[in-house]
């Protein structure tokens, strides 16, 4: 009985951090906007993705469901990671394809695409080429930036140490050898301004506070998001656990950040998670269809993006109750 007294510490830390949760979900209050924000899931088979002979039925399920989400009164409409099969700032046939369901549509689109930049003739590589995403919208006048994913997935995306071993390049498994982008980048549609990440670039909390979050280099001063964007192509999970995981954590995001993320999954599952981390909808794995929900934003700047490392100490203060309720009573048995 004396030895669980200790562990009353870690109970009490556990009870006040959950209803501290409890209590932050019904204060914060959330504002409507009027943003009619579709996300997309064309369910496009991991087989068919990048074969030649599959593009033009490609092109047509993405117009498809362009046009219903158009008719559906859409405003922007969000398709996955690496959507067109093609560099779109270089090859005009798949760039005109896209424009083409733009000015059929009237939308802003969002999608991501694979990209390439000049390289030196030292590079292992013929060009630099990048994962990436942009902004795609009925004025040609407007020029958007391109985002270039920031975290790869190791030898999936690009081999390990191939920087500092060159000679790995060489080495064949499936995988792409993309290069790492070096900067967040923010888009605009329709007045509101979100930011992107791709595919498992939502599992690390601190880009996404950077994302969610910027902070003005000069002055200091943190701003916010109206929303953020995920892009990811699940297919090669299949339907292992994968996919499942992979949506939670956009809840996690999304209540760190006090932001709402819409999530455009190929094969699913494609979710949209409001600020306080409620999932407003949601497509079945494979489901080929769109989603949509209100746009929701908060003014909160949560404590997270000033020390994103706390959720990390009260983990350790619990570890440390615990390791005590167990060592100090045993301690104290000896010494009598």
């Amino acid at each position: 009985q004396k030895r669980w007294r200790y562990a009353i510490p870690l109970v009490l830390l556990f009870a006040l951090w959950l209803g501290y949760g409890y209590y932050r979900t019904r204060t914060i209050e959330l504002q409507e906007h009027d943003l009619q924000i579709h996300v997309m899931q064309p369910s496009i088979p991991q087989e068919d993705k990048w074969d030649e002979m599959h593009y033009k039925d490609t092109v047509q399920r993405f117009k498809r469901l362009s046009q219903a989400a158009a008719a559906d009164s859409a405003q922007l409409i969000i398709w996955p990671e690496a959507a067109v099969p093609a560099y779109l700032r270089y090859d005009m046939r798949a760039r005109l394809d896209v424009m083409d369901i733009v000015h059929d549509t009237g939308l802003d689109i969002f999608t991501g695409f694979p990209d390439f930049e000049p390289c030196p003739p030292e590079h292992f590589d013929d060009a630099y080429y990048f994962n990436a995403a942009s902004l795609f919208t009925p004025d040609y006048d407007v020029k958007h930036p391109v985002f270039h994913k920031n975290i790869l997935v190791p030898v999936g995306e690009r081999m390990l140490w191939i920087k500092y071993l060159p000679f790995l390049a060489k080495l064949q498994f499936g995988q792409a050898n993309w290069e790492f982008g070096t900067q967040l980048e923010y888009f605009e549609s329709h007045g509101k301004r979100f930011s992107p990440s791709i595919c498992y670039e939502l599992a690390f909390a601190h880009i996404n506070h950077r994302m969610a979050l910027p902070k003005d280099t000069a002055t200091g001063k943190v701003g916010k998001m109206d929303f953020l964007a995920n892009l990811t192509n699940d297919g090669w999970f299949g339907t292992s656990y994968g996919p499942w995981l992979h949506q939670v954590m956009t809840r996690y995001r999304a209540v760190e950040n006090r932001i709402q993320i819409y999530r455009s999954a190929n094969t699913g599952i494609s979710v949209i998670v409001d600020p306080l981390g409620r999932e407003l909808a949601s497509a079945p794995l494979f489901k080929i269809t769109n989603i949509k929900a209100p746009l929701y934003t908060c003014t909160t700047i949560p404590l997270i993006r000033h020390i994103h490392f706390y959720p990390f100490v009260f983990v350790y203060i619990a570890l440390m109750l615990l390791v005590a309720s167990f060592l100090i009573p045993k301690a104290k048995e000896k010494s009598t």
